[in-house]
């Protein structure tokens, strides 16, 4: 499925992509449009055949185990696996939240500093707008997504909740924070609210919560990582869903590119949807240990026999490459927004080098360096 992603979405990607940056003044604007739809495409593409891939390994079908080898037999309920049609809708809205709180906050950072304010009302505008139809979506979305988990993966929904009985108390609190301890199965501190528990999880008032004591011991994810994994993304979802929902009523009042202390609000909300996202990641891959494939092979038993010192020199290098091109693209990102959309060029600059390129005297100059005409 991996190597299908690449077939089918990375060129589709890659070829357009130039054209979609480049070439919004030198292709016209209906190719340029074209280009810009491939690339959202392929994007699309790309995430569908990533997310049947992983979803494959946390609800796998369509397979049998044969003298311990894994043999495909459907290939369709291998792509449509059970969880990949939940899975997939979730994954793509929140990378849309992800993006609209980005462009509003961008556009609230301009509007506080008194800076290119039409482009700053549009820019609120849109991405609040879209923000708040598809935080309504991923309500629901969300909630199937949690009832099929349960269903195939009980152990890290009962991790996500933070409850160890094989029964609850009735009515079931909601925790939001918990001091789990994994060696004696309980937890040392829980805060939560009464009753929350019993409505939220079984959409009753008096409904008890399966703990992760039903699940034995040697296939129990850590307990820490799953619950604040999910809560990192649950509660972020809350905030960002009570955001929306103020936003309405001050666009009702005619006040949402006035009022202050919410445009700020939305500036520090700007990477929420962000670390939701990982939050969501993280819920998603500790909450499948031990298991790399779901009941199917053990992380333990997937071990490679390559050196440790291969291993952390690899992991070391991965972390040194990646945390380059994000400062790069960091430095890139800031420096556009602070110079503002007036100064944006009309057609890419060639400047060389990347070593060029980083010198602050190019990247502050919207003329780009002023550089010599082509002849």
């Amino acid at each position: 499925m991996i190597g299908l992603e690449v077939l089918t979405s990375f060129f589709l990607e890659a070829g357009f992509l130039g054209i979609m940056l480049f070439g919004f003044n030198r292709v016209g604007p209906k190719l340029h449009f074209l280009a810009t739809c491939m690339v959202a495409l392929g994007t699309l593409l790309s995430a569908s055949w990533i997310l049947s891939a992983n979803s494959w390994m946390q609800t796998p079908d369509g397979v049998v185990v044969e003298h311990g080898r894994v043999v495909v037999t459907d290939w369709l309920k291998v792509i449509v696996n059970p969880s990949w049609p939940y899975r997939l809708p979730h994954m793509l809205l929140a990378a849309y939240i992800t993006g609209s709180f980005l462009v509003a906050g961008v556009g609230a950072w301009y509007l506080l500093r008194g800076e290119h304010e039409a482009f700053g009302r549009r820019t609120v505008s849109i991405g609040l707008t879209f923000a708040t139809l598809l935080i309504g979506c991923q309500v629901f979305v969300g909630d199937m997504l949690y009832g099929k988990m349960l269903e195939h993966q009980p152990a890290k929904m009962q991790a996500a909740e933070g409850f160890w009985e094989k029964q609850s108390q009735s009515p079931a609190p909601y925790y939001w924070f918990i001091v789990p301890d994994q060696r004696n199965q309980r937890n040392r501190f829980a805060l939560g609210t009464r009753y929350l528990g019993s409505i939220w999880l079984t959409h009753s008032l008096n409904g008890r919560v399966e703990g992760l004591k039903n699940t034995p011991r040697d296939r129990q994810p850590i307990m820490a990582w799953v619950f604040y994994g999910f809560r990192t993304m649950y509660g972020l979802a809350i905030i960002m869903f009570s955001v929306c929902i103020a936003s309405l009523w001050l666009r009702w009042q005619g006040r949402l590119f006035t009022t202050r202390w919410f445009l700020r609000t939305l500036v520090v909300m700007t990477p929420s949807g962000v670390i939701a996202t990982l939050g969501g990641w993280y819920l998603a891959e500790t909450g499948r240990q031990p298991w790399v494939i779901y009941n199917i092979l053990r992380t333990a038993d997937a071990v490679s026999p390559v050196p440790a010192g291969v291993l952390l020199s690899t992991l070391i290098a991965f972390v040194c490459i990646y945390a380059l091109f994000m400062t790069a693209f960091l430095i890139f990102t800031f420096r556009m927004i602070r110079r503002g959309p007036q100064a944006a060029q009309s057609e890419p600059v060639a400047t060389g080098s990347l070593k060029h390129a980083l010198k602050p005297a190019v990247m502050n100059d919207p003329a780009g360096s002023n550089p010599a005409p082509v002849e």
